[in-house]
């Protein structure tokens, strides 16, 4: 299964549930890729990789797929990373399904990370991608660029139906009447398409990448280490 993770806006968890989905899938037993797409390599950087330092990317994957496995760098056991740096330009949706054709089979799962924005690059995730996870910030604004992506979706889903998206609830805080709202709204809105578990506003979720780590094992028994546990096990007993 290849799941995209794409919003139009950043600052809502986008590349955190990337590598914090990952992981916990991984500790499950699916063996995963992480893909960074987006040049600025932020999911490469939480996981204590300085993507400037290497000479193999992304890039080089896409342009000789048969040999993107050069690039992969093991992170664990059952999770690896393909990294990106800033060599990583606007291509075409071809040489991105090309490139995960060529590895998909090593792999049950592929998370690939876009920029946050409507690029080229996040044109090519949505054609290549399975399915698509959408993280919804609970906030006015973040909600307006959620519901604006989804309908992108459809519109660009190059197939003869749309893409099938999950909507995730990020930086949720329960203590914020503003917040219950927008969960009310969004779930109205969405229907089904939004994931029941919901991830925390939570400060070790942020701490983690500073340190390289994803939350489960920086703080294994934090609110948000719990919530992306449950995160992978409803993603693995719905779409896996």
């Amino acid at each position: 299964m290849i799941f995209g993770i794409v919003s139009q806006k950043g600052g809502v968890g986008k590349t955190t549930l990337a590598q914090n989905l990952g992981a916990e899938l991984s500790a499950v037993g699916k063996r995963v890729l992480l893909i960074d797409f987006d040049p600025l390599g932020n999911l490469s950087v939480g996981w204590g990789v300085n993507p400037d330092q290497l000479e193999k990317t992304v890039i080089h994957a896409l342009n000789q797929p048969k040999k993107g496995a050069g690039a992969v760098i093991c992170l664990r056991p059952k999770i690896d990373l393909l990294p990106a740096n800033d060599t990583l330009t606007e291509v075409g949706s071809n040489k991105l399904k090309k490139m995960v054709a060529d590895m998909s089979a090593a792999y049950d799962v592929i998370l690939i990370d876009s920029p946050p924005s409507c690029n080229l690059l996040t044109q090519s995730v949505i054609d290549t991608a399975d399915r698509l996870l959408v993280p919804l910030q609970v906030h006015p604004f973040a909600y307006r660029a959620s519901d604006r992506m989804v309908k992108l979706i459809d519109k660009k889903s190059t197939g003869k139906r749309p893409k099938p998206v999950g909507i995730i609830l990020t930086m949720v805080d329960q203590r914020n009447s503003l917040t219950k709202a927008i969960e009310h709204s969004a779930r109205e809105r969405f229907g089904n398409d939004v994931l029941k578990v919901r991830i925390p506003r939570n400060v070790q979720i942020a701490e983690a990448p500073l340190n390289g780590l994803p939350v489960g094992e920086y703080e294994p028994t934090s609110k948000g280490a719990k919530a992306f546990r449950a995160l992978a096990k409803e993603i693995n007993k719905i779409y896996l």
